[in-house]
């Protein structure tokens, strides 16, 4: 009988989440590869690239905790962006055929046999004139690397000379967020949690500077890497060192806010506040939320960040990094060690090994 690895949410975790327990890879009745009958109007498919985020955490919840996503139910599958190989389809789909790749969202699992309905949440990959690999589709080319464009341009406005500190500047949007802004001529600043990632942005991503929090006084490394502060903060972590940027902020600064990072394991009552945002009306900063989720305004900025990004990636002028986690079986280590902040650039799981041909 064809199995179908799946990766399930069984319980709600206490703190990071633990592989095995709280994240479980099973077995369940799959479609043959190539075989099985495609449901009518719609088609069989196999996980190429599956997207990691953040966001996953905060959907490992109970109904009652919910925030902004909706949780997991317990027992049933995570669901995340992905890339799928179209393996079998119903002949009255004509937009795609056996062996494309297409863009979705849908259960972490091997294979996918989906139903009509679910059709319109798969689109074949955007055009790609210089043959980029597929997974850039997921990071750079995909929801993050919009938020980091469209996040620079609308939200940052970047001014030449402007200094800009990023936090998780080797994450997912930080990494690309800090390269656009250098485009710009912006002076570049990262936070990050090791001294290899200190060596990455600084040597590998042409950032100007960065600091690894966990060694020393953060707000003092801050001081000495900044001495006339900076112009603008974009937060994807929270806590500790939103206060600290706070302090450092230059009059009429601003902080765009999109993620935190160091909180999303923690209850509530052990989450860190701020205590310095009488500095917001002293200093007349202004606060910006950007949610990660793209908006109209946000996909307003699609056609042109996939024309540039494409053309600097080719040119080699913008470096997009991803941590692949590869083979299913490791699936819920790949998101527990991106909840740790163990990855450089997009988190994704890689199954390109046991794509099989349609």
């Amino acid at each position: 009988m064809p199995t179908n690895r799946v990766l399930i949410f069984s319980q709600v975790p206490q703190g990071v989440p633990i592989p095995g327990q709280d994240l479980k890879v099973v077995e369940k009745e799959g479609p043959h590869p190539t075989s099985t009958r495609p449901p009518p109007g719609g088609f069989i498919a196999q996980s190429v690239y599956v997207s990691f985020d953040p966001s996953m955490r905060m959907r490992m919840t109970t109904p009652d905790k919910a925030g902004v996503f909706p949780p997991y139910p317990i027992g049933t599958a995570l669901t995340s962006a992905c890339i799928v190989k179209v393996l079998v389809v119903d002949s009255s789909i004509s937009t795609f055929k056996p062996g494309d790749l297409l863009l979705g969202n849908g259960p972490v699992q091997e294979y996918h046999t989906v139903t009509a309905s679910a059709v319109p949440q798969f689109t074949p990959l955007p055009p790609n004139p210089f043959g980029l690999e597929p997974s850039v589709f997921l990071g750079a080319l995909g929801s993050t690397g919009l938020v980091a464009y469209a996040g620079l341009y609308h939200f940052v406005k970047p001014k030449r000379g402007e200094t800009i500190l990023i936090s998780a500047a080797s994450g997912a949007i930080g990494h690309l967020l800090g390269q656009l802004a250098k485009r710009e001529g912006m002076t570049v600043l990262g936070i990050v949690g090791s001294d290899e990632k200190v060596d990455i942005l600084t040597r590998k991503l042409n950032f100007d500077g960065a600091v690894n929090y966990k060694k020393g006084d953060l707000h003092k490394s801050l001081k000495e890497l900044a001495p006339n502060g900076v112009d603008v903060y974009f937060d994807n972590v929270g806590g500790q060192v939103l206060e600290v940027a706070i302090d450092i902020l230059n009059q009429n600064g601003r902080i765009i806010s999109c993620g935190a990072a160091s909180q999303y394991n923690l209850p509530i009552e052990k989450q860190y506040g701020i205590r310095n945002t009488f500095l917001i009306i002293s200093k007349t900063l202004t606060w910006t939320g950007l949610a990660s989720r793209p908006g109209a305004w946000m996909l307003a900025y699609e056609e042109e960040r996939q024309k540039n990004m494409q053309k600097w990636i080719h040119d080699g002028t913008m470096k997009p990094l991803n941590s692949f986690t590869y083979g299913f079986e490791n699936s819920a280590d790949g998101v527990v060690d991106l909840l740790k902040g163990s990855n450089v650039g997009k988190a994704i799981l890689n199954l390109t090994d046991a794509v099989n041909e349609p």
